[in-house]
Order: structure tokens, then sequence, then C-alpha cells
């Protein structure tokens, strides 16, 4: 399925704070319909304190980026730009965000129980 529009997002600091980063997960999972937030990814790899986030929009408007710019600065998340990278680097950048986190969640999940299994596996790491 092609798709309009790709986001990611870096949470760092991850295990000090899952709670806001969980808030910031709900704010986008209930204010995009599923007809323009048509797939959300959330990823953790082994060993680290960062979650990552890819977000594919069937269509965008500048209206949803200001949104997501606003709880950004609210819950202090980076983002990381891609629709300007060239198809070929998109797609190598997307793949390795989204098959190389050891720990991710994709399609249709429960916000409520990735983040509880996400605090299990943040509270694991030395």
């Amino acid at each position: 399925m092609a798709h309009e529009y790709e986001v990611g997002f870096v949470a760092e600091n991850a295990r000090e704070n899952l709670a806001q980063i969980k808030d910031f997960a709900k704010t986008i999972d209930a204010y995009f319909p599923p007809n323009v937030l048509t797939g959300f990814n959330i990823n953790l790899w082994s060993g680290s304190n960062v979650i990552g986030f890819w977000l594919f929009f069937e269509k965008f408007e500048s209206e949803y980026m200001e949104k997501l710019q606003a709880w950004m600065h609210q819950y202090n998340i980076k983002v990381l730009e891609v629709m300007h990278l060239p198809e070929a680097e998109r797609e190598k950048m997307r793949n390795e965000f989204l098959f190389t986190g050891d720990f991710r969640f994709a399609g249709d999940f429960e916000i409520e129980v990735a983040f509880k299994l996400l605090d299990q596996k943040l509270q694991s790491i030395d």
C-alpha cells in the first residue's frame, strides 16, 4: 500500500519518560482517524533507552504537522523528517527502522498493552 506521507519520531530516555511517551502515542492514536493514519509502528531496540515511532498517513495536511509539532514539543520528542529524502534512502531508513528493532508493535495493537510490555523491557536494561 502506497502512503502519501511518512513521519518518524524518536523518544530518548524512554525509561525515565515512558509515561509521557505513552501519552504522546495515545494522543496521536486518538486524534487521527484510521482513514488518515493508516499505519502506526512503535519500536524498541534491545539494550537501548530509545523508543521510535513510524507513522503512515494516507493523506496529510499542514494542520496535522502543526499538531504533531506541538505534541513533540510538549512531550520532548524528536522528529525524523523523511519525506525530503529520495525514495531509495527513505526506503532504506524505513526498513532499518521497522525491521531492526527487537521489540516492536505494528498494525492493530492496544497502546496500553504495548507500553506495559515496553516498560517491562526497559526496566530490564542495566
